[in-house]
């Protein structure tokens, strides 16, 4: 896995990092449409759970725990409600976002990161119907967050790395946008590449 290559190239090991894939809803087939936050909200209530599982477990075992949440467009809304909770999350990046769906998300400050390709229309379309915006909006929520690149870039770990197209594309490999997620994630967010700056008043 990238996560795992990251952490190996950097000259350490993974100390319990951990991730989990966010809960994959198809919102269209909900009579409310992408539009409705009632499947989110749901789906964010077991996904606490989920979490709060695998921090008893290691509780349990006496083994260190870096638990990073990751949430795609209406799955980061299902995350966002996950996060108002109380769980053992030290990370959490969303990404291709149409809102967070809580008001605040209690994840570590300094931990809370997003991203947004330029050419993610569902963004801005779907803006203010799903909470608040990591990306618009509330400059107290916009500037929880760190926004990371999702351009192309160079680093001497990977050499060059591609940018993300559209709503889809976060993940694909050999993209800034994934490596940072895996930087993240095996906790080295030193080693991301910083995405623009987000502006006064919300924007960026």
């Amino acid at each position: 896995m990238l996560a795992y290559t990251v952490s190996s190239r950097s000259g350490d090991r993974m100390r319990g990092e951990r991730s989990r894939d966010w809960f994959r809803i198809d919102a269209r087939r909900h009579p409310g449409g992408r539009q409705d936050p009632h499947l989110a909200q749901v789906g964010g209530n077991s996904l606490a759970q989920f979490y709060d599982g695998i921090g008893a477990v290691h509780a349990l075992n006496q083994t260190p725990l870096h638990l990073t949440a990751l949430g795609h467009s209406y799955g980061s809304t299902t995350t966002g409600y996950a996060l108002s909770q109380n769980t053992p999350v030290n990370d959490a990046i969303l990404f291709g976002s149409p809102g967070q769906g809580a008001q605040h998300l209690n994840v570590p400050a300094g931990h809370l990161y997003d991203e947004h390709d330029q050419g993610d229309s569902l963004v801005p379309e779907l803006h203010g119907t799903l909470g608040p915006s990591p990306y618009y909006g509330s400059p107290d929520v916009v500037n929880s967050y760190q926004m990371l690149s999702t351009d192309a870039s160079t680093n001497n770990v990977f050499g060059p790395l591609n940018a993300t197209s559209g709503h889809s594309g976060y993940l694909d490999n050999q993209s800034t946008s994934l490596y940072n997620m895996a930087a993240v994630t095996s906790g080295h967010p030193n080693l991301v590449v910083d995405g623009p700056p987000h502006l006064a008043g919300g924007g960026h």
